[in-house]
């Protein structure tokens, strides 16, 4: 005699949510190991790629452990004596003479945001090939 499984709607909702439970306790754990990696990252990446007139702007670069949060913490990339000159090498900037003439223009280098797009690629992919290993 066969024994006879019964599937409906409730016990498919049920182990839908405990499914998806079980994959976001995983995605979690996961996360909470690589940004912090990914921290690194971009840390080494800025302080190589950074202008070096005298190397201490890309020396200063460091990361810290911002806030702790239901799904991990927040990991902040910055640069400890010379935040204000971060923007301004960052990003275009035109320079103004006393009559608000523009006199020359600053190309940013953009290296901040390279590292950030990278890692953040760098994220998904780590997570994307924990998740299949899994």
């Amino acid at each position: 005699v066969r024994e006879m499984v019964r599937v409906g709607v409730m016990n498919f909702e049920k182990f839908s949510r405990q499914l998806l439970r079980e994959y976001g306790d995983e995605v979690t754990r996961i996360l909470q190991e690589v940004v912090p990696d990914a921290a690194d990252i971009a840390v080494k990446m800025i302080r190589h790629d950074s202008k070096k007139r005298t190397g201490a702007y890309a020396k200063d670069w460091a990361k810290k452990q911002e806030k702790t949060w239901r799904l991990g913490s927040t990991w902040i990339v910055y640069n400890k004596k010379h935040y204000r000159v971060a923007h301004l090498l960052e990003k275009d900037h035109p320079f103004k003479n006393a009559s608000g003439e523009i006199i020359a223009n600053w190309k940013g280098d953009g290296v901040i945001a390279f590292a950030e797009e990278y890692t953040d690629a760098w994220i998904e992919s780590e997570l994307v090939k924990r998740l299949g290993d899994g």
